[in-house]
């Protein structure tokens, strides 16, 4: 996003289930300064499902902004691949649209 970081994803097969984490940035835009990203806490990737395009799965919400969100329920996301190494995520429920993101190898 505007050049920035905005999440680091890393999934996994290894011993046969998929498994991963994701990092999301905070993109900061303070009065006068360029925008910069601050990274925040990787959280596990959890009821991962994929089905060759799309790729399903919840991320903890409860250490998202402290306290408040202690007892949130997990976020659903939909990562759907639009290329080889590029695809569209979402979250369920959000009308801000998708994010279009790309594999860093």
């Amino acid at each position: 996003m505007e050049g920035l970081p905005a999440l680091v994803m890393t999934i996994t097969d290894e011993g046969g289930d998929l498994t991963g984490a994701i990092l999301f940035y905070l993109i900061r835009r303070d009065e006068g300064q360029p925008p910069r990203a601050t990274p925040g806490i990787p959280e596990p990737l959890f009821h991962l499902k994929f089905d060759g395009t799309v790729l399903d799965f919840r991320v903890s919400h409860r250490r998202a902004h402290g306290l408040r969100t202690a007892n949130d329920p997990p976020v659903n996301f939909r990562l759907k691949l639009t290329g080889p190494n590029e695809g569209t995520l979402t979250r369920e429920n959000d009308t801000g649209g998708a994010i279009r993101v790309s594999r860093d190898r």
